[in-house]
């Protein structure tokens, strides 16, 4: 699992789930730190405007919350400023 990065129409939606695999106690902190530090990157290098957080549940084998983060990248290019 990871920082997962996709296009939704023209927004950019970057999810970050909230647990490791087989860490259903939450018990692990390191990789979800590495992975906000690359989220914050992310968000700085490419200007990001962030239109909505929230946390979504994922349910493929087990059930995985997750931040999700919607918005435009470069978003002076975006709204034509």
């Amino acid at each position: 699992m990871g920082l997962g990065i996709h296009k939704d129409s023209s927004l950019v939606v970057y999810e970050l789930p909230l647990i490791g695999a087989g860490d259903s106690k939450w018990k692990d902190n390191t990789w979800i730190c590495e992975h906000l530090r690359q989220l914050a990157n992310k968000i700085e290098n490419t200007d990001f405007q962030i239109l909505s957080i929230g946390v979504e549940t994922r349910n493929n084998n087990e059930v995985i919350p997750q931040i999700v983060i919607k918005g435009f990248e470069n978003k002076n290019n975006s709204f034509g400023k």
